[in-house]
């Protein structure tokens, strides 16, 4: 591989896919549907089940779903020697492609996403979909700065 960065990227995508796969896990065996754990202000623990995708669009289309994190990934894997050999580059890239796989997993598995991150103003979410926003936002950045180098 020319990007010698691949081992951060990995690290960071299974790092993502275990502690979500191990949140949601724990989520589900302690908490009914609709339960709530505990709230401190404006956030709470409370689990929900999702079969869209981000903010809920394109309920119950899993298999088109899939179908798009399938080619996503494979993009990422296969244009993985082309992107910047910048850490700060393959952690954003590696949350982004762990999250995407983590979701990917539990529609594959279960059918459905387990949410449990809930704010009052934001639709329920959890440790991917986080990690996925904060990844894609951060590359956005690293782009912008980028190209004002140049």
């Amino acid at each position: 591989m020319k990007n010698k960065n691949y081992i951060i990227f990995f690290i960071v995508a299974l790092s993502v896919v275990i502690l979500d796969q191990v949140s949601k896990l724990l989520v589900r065996s302690n908490l009914a549907m609709g339960e709530r754990l505990f709230s401190i202000g404006f956030f709470s623990i409370a689990r929900t089940e999702n079969t869209g995708a981000a903010f809920s669009i394109l309920q119950n289309h899993s298999v088109l779903l899939i179908w798009i994190t399938v080619i996503f990934l494979g993009l990422v894997l296969y244009y993985f020697d082309t992107f910047p050999e910048k850490t700060g580059f393959n952690v954003l890239i590696g949350m982004v492609f762990g999250g995407a796989l983590s979701n990917m997993l539990d529609r594959i598995f279960l059918g459905r996403i387990t949410d449990f991150l809930a704010t009052t103003f934001w639709p329920t979410f959890n440790m991917a979909d986080s990690c996925i926003c904060i990844g894609a936002v951060g590359l956005v950045v690293f782009y912008f700065k980028e190209d004002k180098k140049k």
